[in-house]
Formats: C-alpha cells, sequence, structure tokens
C-alpha cells in the first residue's frame, strides 16, 4: 500500500489532470459525469440482474 500511496503523491498533479479532462463540468466548476456514464445509468445493472 505504501508503494501506491508514494506513486499517487509522486504523480497528484498527473492524476487530477487527467480526472478532471474526463470530467463535464458546472458553471462553478464541479465536475459532472456525462449522461452517457454506464455508472450512472441505473436501468442498466437491471438488465444485467435479469440474465440467466
Amino acid at each position: 500500500m505504501r508503494d501506491f500511496h508514494k506513486f499517487i503523491e509522486k504523480n497528484r498533479r498527473e492524476m487530477y489532470a487527467v480526472a478532471y479532462s474526463n470530467c463535464k463540468h458546472d458553471e462553478e466548476g464541479h465536475c459532472i459525469f456525462p449522461k452517457d456514464d454506464p455508472w450512472m445509468n441505473d436501468t442498466v445493472w437491471d438488465t444485467d440482474q435479469h440474465i440467466k
């Protein structure tokens, strides 16, 4: 776990830059996920749960 922590600390700016560039932002600069993001669409998971 220390190696991961070291990696994050060393690459913090790059990690934030990547995360920030992958989001849509509101007027205040808050990150908003795109509507087509499957993690934000509950109906996608409903279909998967019913497959046998």
